[in-house]
Parts: C-alpha cells; structure tokens; sequence
C-alpha cells in the first residue's frame, strides 16, 4: 500500500510525523515530498504524485490536508 503523507507549513517530508508514519506502518510505502512555498507548485507536484502513484491513503497535517483535498486524482471505475 503507498500513502501520501502531506506536511504542513514550515515543515518538510522528513518531519518527524513522517517517520512516525513509517515506524507504525511498516507495510506501507509512505511517500512524503518537500513541498514548494508556492501553492500552485504544491498542488501540481502533489497532483502529478497522484496520478502517477496508485495511493491507498492520503493523510495531510494542517495545510498539508487543504491540499489533500484540493489534489487531482484519476478516476477510479
């Protein structure tokens, strides 16, 4: 299973959340990239990770879970 996991503000993909996530969940592949101060760079990185990726869970802390909600995936029949 691959998950997203999406930081937060003035955090990055090796925050301690991150590892945490990979400690608890060994099985799982954790994806967690640095994300750009930008917002439109953000959600087109994080968009292009989701249709590239097949995702079982997304997580995301603080602004890392608006852009959880705002990320383009591929439809899923």
């Amino acid at each position: 299973m691959k998950l997203l996991y999406i930081h937060g503000l003035s955090s990055s993909g090796a925050s301690s959340t991150a590892k945490n996530l990979r400690i608890l969940l060994p099985e799982a592949s954790v994806i967690a990239p640095d994300l750009p101060i930008n917002p439109r760079e953000a959600l087109a990185l994080l968009s292009g990770i989701g249709k590239n990726e097949s995702l079982g869970i997304i997580i995301g802390t603080s602004m890392g879970g608006m852009f959880a909600q705002k990320i383009v995936l591929p439809h899923i029949s």
